[in-house]
Parts: structure tokens; sequence; C-alpha cells
């Protein structure tokens, strides 16, 4: 079952990333955006968004990184 799972979660990362990459160009282009402000704005939001993840869950679960120095 476990690698049932797996599939589905590469296949729905793959459509998901293909589906909001094709989005975001054609919203560029129709503001007039350049290439290049679009894939560095996805870049950055993607490499960012792991760790905003997991700080958002920590935070509801009130295991903050902070606090545990105090």
């Amino acid at each position: 079952m476990e690698y049932v799972i797996l599939l589905a979660s590469l296949v729905g990362i793959v459509f998901g990333a293909d589906y909001l990459v094709t989005g975001s160009v054609s919203l560029a282009r129709k503001y007039g955006v350049s290439d290049f402000v679009v894939g560095a704005v996805i870049v950055g939001m993607g490499t960012s968004m792991p760790e905003f993840v997991v700080s958002f869950i920590g935070a509801l679960n009130d295991n903050s990184f902070y606090w545990s120095f105090l």
C-alpha cells in the first residue's frame, strides 16, 4: 500500500508542478512580466515552502524552535 501512495504522490507532484508553471507563465505573458521573474519567484517559493510547512506545523503543535532554547 505504501508504494501506491508513493507513486500517486509522485504523479501528483509532477502534474501539480506542470500546472503551476504553465499557469504562471500564461499569467506572466498576459501582464507582460518577464519569464525570468516568474521563474525566480517559482523557484524561490518552491525552495522556501518546505521550511514554511515544517515551521507552521511546529507552531501548531507548540514545538517552535525558538522556545526550545529558553
